[in-house]
């Protein structure tokens, strides 16, 4: 529904501006003619608004109009319009030219300079012109037909003086010009924009990198950002990655970008900042060259263990601070450049882990410990219906500072957690574990590391404890210690002699759970846990000790089991309400559990 208007607010010797108002988002159309009862010329608009204004153009001058205006809403339904109105158009044109523009003001930058002006009021203004002069050139037209009240003008000459003036122009044909507004004038400098930043620190690798910038000095005016760009070439021809509005950091700023890179290429990188008008210059273009793998620090063309306790040695270092425990900074391992070496780094290291490539430098040397220097054993510290934790103990005829295994397992054994343990005096020193992402369902891959040299003086019993969801696929399978490599105090690099070092995942003991619920009604539920497979019978007898029911009398696999009573006897009548017991006979347990059946 129309609710306000429609009212003509321009005419010229041509043309005809109407506007109204709907109710709901709709269309726009005007139909008009010379005759009130031949509406034959329509002109619309197709946009959705609730505010609608239309121009109708092409009309004779001295000529009397009829015209109605109506809108289509979203659901198409049936046009509303308005009453039919009148208006003759002017015999001659619009002769009057608009107000002159208010308030022109000129910020200077670099080599540029942003003029802004108060929009005119007056609703036949269709567009502004902008005129500048400098004290040798007489004014000239620079910028015209301009829709919004500001413009930026570049190219110009710094120490440069620039003055400027700007005109309204009216809907009128030919359109009237404004007098000229007050002049404003500039003297753009370099001191009016951002400075360079500089290039601090590139480091590439073949998934992308991180630059990092000295900030640039700023013009005063509002906190910088940057734009980074990266080429293959020194003149940017082919930018391959780039940012923009990249927020400034504390004395420095960092990007850091994902893209496929090629290994051992050169590339250029350069950034400049931006003050949200103006930008500054380009810094110096710098090159990076790409290395092989994140994290592949000793370049034998995989991210391994010798690589993870590498990081971990370095662990918490941060730049410019004080060394600690003879530990000396390395930027090599800030993977993400924030001057410190955290946790941050350690989840990029971790994401790479087991990474290889074929330009692999040189190999890491790892002696092999015989099984009398070095003892593994692979023990279940817990192991319930759901869960198991495996203990990796370590005997060894020397201190161990940090461990890697490789486990090899069921598909299904779904890794949970990892968590160290040390006994005696160890207890309470830092350090480092971690579990890997592995490509091979059925591999765990897992590491720890004492952090500051906290070399245990104990070297009996060292536990890394790894927890796994268990499910009844994998119950009775076995967990085998594929690959163990351990540096050594002095950072000597040892892998072990496993000589079929496993576990199995079975429960370690015979035993009968309290049944639940009990009291129960209409069924209680009995657990037990088989450490071996066999006969297993399961009885309910009544308080006199008669047979009710047997449940079970089978042949069982090892593992967790479960079965349920119903209150039935061995001819599926209910029984009454009372006390019965519930007895579970194998080779390696008699047990006897009380249950109160409800009726």
């Amino acid at each position: 529904m129309i609710i306000s208007g429609p009212t003509v607010t321009s005419t010229t010797d041509q043309t005809l501006t109407l506007t109204w108002s709907t109710d709901e988002l709709s269309d726009s159309f005007v139909e008009w003619g010379a005759s009130p009862t031949n509406l034959g010329t329509v002109v619309g608009r197709p946009e959705k608004v609730f505010d609608h204004i239309v121009k109708v153009t092409g009309l004779t001058p001295g000529t009397t109009y009829h015209y109605r205006v109506g809108s289509v809403d979203a659901a198409n339904n049936a046009p509303t319009r308005s009453d039919v109105a009148d208006v003759t158009i002017e015999l001659l044109g619009d002769m009057v030219p608009p107000t002159a523009p208010k308030t022109v003001q000129v910020i200077e930058g670099s080599g540029a300079a942003l003029l802004t002006w108060t929009d005119s009021p007056e609703e036949d203004v269709a567009g502004y012109n902008v005129y500048r002069s400098t004290t040798s050139l007489p004014a000239k037209l620079v910028a015209s037909a301009l829709s919004a009240p500001e413009f930026l003008d570049k190219g110009l000459r710094n120490g440069e003086s620039y003055s400027y003036t700007v005109t309204a122009v009216d809907q009128a044909l030919p359109p009237n010009e404004s007098l000229q507004s007050e002049a404003a004038t500039a003297s753009p400098s370099m001191q009016q924009a951002p400075g360079s930043p500089v290039g601090y620190e590139g480091a590439a690798s073949a998934s992308g990198g991180t630059l990092t910038v000295v900030n640039a000095t700023a013009a005063g005016r509002k906190d910088l950002t940057y734009v980074f760009q990266v080429s293959s070439n020194v003149s940017f021809t082919d930018v391959v990655a780039s940012a923009a509005l990249v927020p400034e950091g504390t004395e420095k700023t960092r990007w850091s970008f994902s893209r496929d890179l090629q290994q051992d290429e050169q590339y250029w990188w350069r950034a400049r900042a931006d003050d949200g008008l103006f930008a500054g210059p380009w810094m110096e273009p710098d090159a990076v060259t790409v290395i092989g793998i994140v994290g592949d620090f000793n370049e034998d063309g995989r991210v391994g263990f010798d690589d993870f306790f590498q990081f971990a040695d370095h662990f918490g270092l941060v730049e410019g601070a004080p060394s600690t425990g003879g530990r000396v900074w390395d930027a090599t391992f800030d993977l993400n450049r924030d001057g410190a070496v955290g946790f941050d780094d350690f989840f990029i290291f971790a994401d790479h882990f087991g990474e290889e490539s074929a330009a692999g430098k040189r190999s890491a040397t790892w002696a092999m410990l015989a099984h009398e220097q070095l003892k593994p054993r692979l023990e279940l510290a817990e192991i319930h219906r759901d869960k198991a934790v495996i203990a990796l103990r370590l005997t060894a005829d020397r201190p161990i500072r940090g461990v890697g295994v490789i486990l090899s397992h069921a598909p299904d054994l779904i890794m949970s957690s990892a968590s160290g343990k040390l006994t005696g005096s160890d207890v309470g020193r830092e350090r480092l574990e971690t579990v890997f992402r592995s490509p091979h369902p059925d591999q765990t891959v897992a590491a720890s590391f004492y952090l500051h040299k906290a070399v245990p003086s104990n070297v009996e019993d060292q536990v890394l404890e790894l927890s796994f969801d268990l499910s009844r696929d994998v119950m009775g399978t076995d967990v085998f210690l594929q690959s163990l490599q351990v540096i050594a105090a002095d950072g000597s690099l040892y892998r072990a002699d496993l000589a079929n070092v496993h576990v199995t995942l079975v429960p370690q003991e015979y035993s009968l759970s309290e049944p639940f619920p009990n009291p129960f009604n209409p069924a209680v539920q009995i657990d037990y846990a088989l450490p071996h497979a066999g006969e297993v019978e399961i009885v309910v007898y009544n308080i006199l000790g008669q047979k009710v029911r047997t449940l079970l009398s089978n042949w069982q696999e090892a593992g967790f089991q479960r079965i349920a009573w119903h209150g039935l006897d061995d001819a599926n009548r209910q029984m009454a309400s009372g006390v019965y017991l519930i007895r579970v006979t194998t080779s390696g347990l008699l047990r006897t559990r009380k249950v109160v059946l409800i009726r």
